[in-house]
């Protein structure tokens, strides 16, 4: 579908990415699934947010960190988030983070990519309407690109609010 095609064109995660039934089946393509099923919050998100797993060496995950995040670490992230991997997978699962550069894109830099890619079609949609142009034209207005925000996750045409 068009929206389909959107979505992957914005970079979206892809649907048919599994949550790993399995730890040894966990990789960084598949972190950012697994992520969204664990129960983690503050810090310890933030830090598995801005990582992705690097290695598996038998119940412990190595996680990289990316280094402008390091502020954000400390030992006790390791802990709850193996806490909840444990809780997730059903047995001990230890981690280890360490400060870097990841191989690959963390799930946090990618929401940011997907919402900066919304906010560029939300603003598109907004200056291609027909509606908004005559309204333009009419009144002599200006759109302010800055004013135009993605409401929620684009369905159903509804992808933006612009205040004139």
């Amino acid at each position: 579908t068009p929206d389909q095609a959107a979505s992957q064109e914005a970079g979206e995660p892809r649907h048919d990415i599994a949550v790993p039934a399995r730890f040894e089946a966990l990789y960084a393509e598949n972190w950012a699934a697994l992520l969204a099923r664990l129960e983690l919050v503050g810090m310890a998100r933030s830090v598995a947010s801005n990582s992705v797993p690097e290695r598996i060496d038998n119940d412990m995950l190595h996680l990289v960190l990316q280094e402008q995040q390091a502020m954000l670490y400390n030992p006790q992230c390791d802990e709850r988030i193996g806490a909840a991997l444990s809780v997730h997978f059903g047995r001990t699962i230890r981690v280890a983070t360490r400060i870097g550069t990841p191989g690959t894109e963390t799930p946090a830099t990618r929401e940011l990519r997907i919402q900066a890619a919304r906010q560029r079609q939300a603003i598109a949609a907004i200056e291609a309407d027909a509606n908004v142009r005559a309204l333009l034209d009419e009144f002599a207005g200006r759109l302010h690109r800055d004013s135009i925000r993605v409401l929620s996750v684009p369905s159903e045409g509804a992808m933006a609010h612009e205040e004139l």
